[in-house]
């Protein structure tokens, strides 16, 4: 299987946001980050799972994450999975 797509759209400092693009039945294993995620949804239809709670995901669809998080994505098999998603370090 490929790899999902991914182009950087906007890196600064304490922020990094990316396109994500996953073909049809696509997956991204489990994974975290070290800084707040948000992902949103522009197109497709698929899945965020979120530790054990798998998130719905289709266009228009924002998912928040607190930092270290345990996640995956995972594309229907029939569809084509967009998201944008900002990685950032939010003061406290």
């Amino acid at each position: 299987m490929d790899m999902p797509t991914k182009h950087d759209l906007d890196i600064r400092p304490g922020m990094r946001t990316v396109r994500l693009s996953l073909a049809a039945g696509e997956t991204v294993k489990t994974h975290h980050s070290a800084l707040t995620v948000a992902v949103v949804c522009t197109g497709g239809r698929g899945r965020l799972v979120v530790g054990d709670e798998a998130h719905p995901l289709q266009s228009g669809v924002v998912v928040c994450m607190a930092p270290r998080a345990p996640h995956s994505v995972h594309a229907d098999a029939d569809e084509v999975l967009e998201l944008v998603v900002v990685h950032a370090a939010l003061a406290e």
